[in-house]
């Protein structure tokens, strides 16, 4: 059986287009994979914080007009870029008389560390620098006037973190527990 140089032609471009598709479909994988690695890369390169809250607390001032709140709190930046707090805000949630949903906030004030026990030193100071991949901890302290909550029932609180690049985290304390000073105690006891 002989075949003609047309027949060797056609397998030959045959067998090239083959190898060509395999060629092709080894590129595209290829490619995926690193689509894929690039999403994954510009992912850790966005902004994002994490909170994690250890203990709140909240104390009534002794004149009654005022509550001051503390929470211990750590900001983990699990990105792959700088990023730093800008503002930290007390929300609380609460319904008025009438049915009426409001909100209050309040940013973080550090001076505020001088109502409670001389053990609480760590604070935030704002702006906050957290470098990539790194953790920093610290309290965070807010004084609500009681006249704005007054007569009130509250629904929620939450901590609401702004970066540097205006992206948002919350963290929603559940239990808030009172502040007690055992030495303040002793005082009245006395």
């Amino acid at each position: 059986m002989s075949y003609d140089a047309s027949f060797w032609v056609a397998v030959a471009s045959s067998t090239a287009a083959w190898i060509a598709a395999l060629f092709a479909y080894l590129s595209a994988r290829t490619s995926k994979k690193f689509l894929n690695l690039s999403e994954s890369l510009e992912e850790r390169r966005q902004p994002k914080l994490v909170p994690y809250l250890f203990e709140a607390y909240y104390k009534p001032a002794n004149t009654g007009k005022y509550t001051i709140y503390a929470f211990s709190i750590s900001i983990s930046n699990p990105s792959d870029i700088d990023n730093s707090i800008a503002l930290i805000e007390l929300q609380i949630n609460y319904e008025v008389s009438n049915a009426t949903k409001m909100a209050v906030k309040v940013r973080h004030d550090p001076a505020l560390c001088m109502n409670f026990c001389d053990s609480i030193k760590e604070h935030f100071s704002l702006p906050a620098r957290i470098d990539a991949h790194q953790t920093i901890a610290g309290w965070l302290f807010f004084k609500v006037d009681d006249t704005l909550i007054k007569d009130s029932e509250i629904d929620s609180y939450a901590l609401n973190i702004c970066d540097s690049h205006d992206a948002m985290s919350f963290l929603k304390p559940i239990i808030i527990r009172e502040y007690v000073d055992e030495m303040e105690m002793a005082k009245k006891n006395l």
